[in-house]
């Protein structure tokens, strides 16, 4: 409630709520420091995929019907290496980075976890997926409606 939705993210007033530090961003086992600001700022282990075959393809909007490839084969959020300010909408995942695999760029999906990262689908299911997920199954994971969902299975 005290947050202004009708300003920018990181207007003079949001910003005092940048290092509020919310449970729900944080994954338990991203260790952090807690004396050192980056830490404090970069509060957000979890991210969703943007660009344009994805769930999130930018000034446009997604709907049920557009998930071509079917809920339970298409990825809504991530596990991210870099944690980011919860309140960022501008430093998401990007396609490309996320297509290069499981904890294999800084910029993209990655977690501390042994071997591999979590990740939500559009139907709310939570799967981890290994370091050695094929980029081919993990791209097709990535995209709303490439047909390329069918037959996979997470």
């Amino acid at each position: 409630d005290k947050i202004h939705l009708d300003e920018p993210w990181d207007s003079e007033h949001n910003r005092q709520f940048h290092e509020l530090r919310l449970s729900a961003f944080r994954c338990p086992s991203h260790r952090r420091d807690p004396e050192n600001p980056k830490d404090r700022l970069n509060n957000c282990d979890y991210s969703v995929i943007v660009g344009d075959e994805t769930v999130f393809p930018g000034a446009k909007s997604t709907s049920f019907k557009d998930i071509m490839d079917g809920t339970s084969n298409t990825i809504l959020a991530v596990e991210r290496m870099v944690p980011i300010c919860w309140m960022d909408p501008t430093d998401e995942i990007r396609f490309e980075a996320a297509g290069e695999g499981v904890n294999r760029y800084m910029l993209g999906i990655g977690s501390e976890h042994p071997n591999g990262a979590n990740v939500v689908l559009v139907d709310a299911a939570v799967r981890f997926f290994s370091n050695t997920i094929s980029h081919e199954i993990l791209k097709a994971g990535l995209t709303k409606a490439g047909n390329d969902g069918k037959g996979i299975s997470f």
